[in-house]
């Protein structure tokens, strides 16, 4: 039994260098950039406002504002072979963001949710200071990254899709019952061009 463990330990292992090694910390061609100077369909029309919560623009960039409790996210849907959005392919996603209120004893303010088409991964927005992330996909495995330290990676949980529900999108704010506040957005970039380490 304490062999198996090791071995399967080692398998785990084995994989996430396999992940972090076909990173690149090179300068990143970014697909998509958005400053957040206007709402997110202005700057990218793909981009789909979901919920009745607030999407308001400040000095500090876009402010996601769901306490009151309807949700608010934006929504970007692609797939295979699409020249916006395909996170089947390596993934590489940025963005600057905080929680300035976490209500109703819900666990974060928001999130971001990425899903490749078999596994979904998201990430808590929790935090009240401003942080950039960074959120490289490969191969089914997601890796965390913060505030540009290419040794902060934390992995991110692979939730499987059931067949009904296999989407390939992304989208930040709140859309899940666990999550409600009010976020801040400075940034939001991507590429689907390569999982690029910061």
């Amino acid at each position: 039994m304490k062999l198996r463990n090791i071995l399967l330990s080692l398998g785990l292992a084995i994989s996430l260098m396999q992940v972090v090694s076909s990173l690149s910390a090179k300068e990143v061609d970014w697909t998509h950039d958005l400053l957040m100077q206007a709402q997110p369909d202005q700057e990218f029309s793909r981009w789909v406002k979901v919920g009745e919560g607030k999407s308001l623009l400040e000095d500090d960039g876009l402010v996601l504002d769901s306490s009151n409790g309807d949700s608010i996210y934006w929504q970007l849907d692609g797939g295979p072979n699409d020249g916006d959005w395909d996170a089947s392919r390596p993934t590489t996603i940025e963005f600057e963001a905080r929680a300035r209120e976490i209500s109703g004893g819900n666990e974060a303010a928001g999130q971001v949710v990425v899903s490749d088409g078999m596994n979904y991964y998201a990430f808590n927005i929790s935090e009240p200071e401003w942080h950039r992330y960074r959120i490289v996909l490969n191969g089914g495995q997601a890796l965390l990254f913060t505030d540009g330290d290419s040794g902060s990676d934390e992995t991110l949980k692979a939730n499987a899709l059931p067949e009904d529900r296999r989407t390939n999108q992304i989208y930040f704010g709140d859309g899940s019952e666990a999550i409600g506040g009010i976020t801040e957005w400075k940034s939001f970039r991507w590429t689907n061009e390569g999982a690029f380490a910061p």
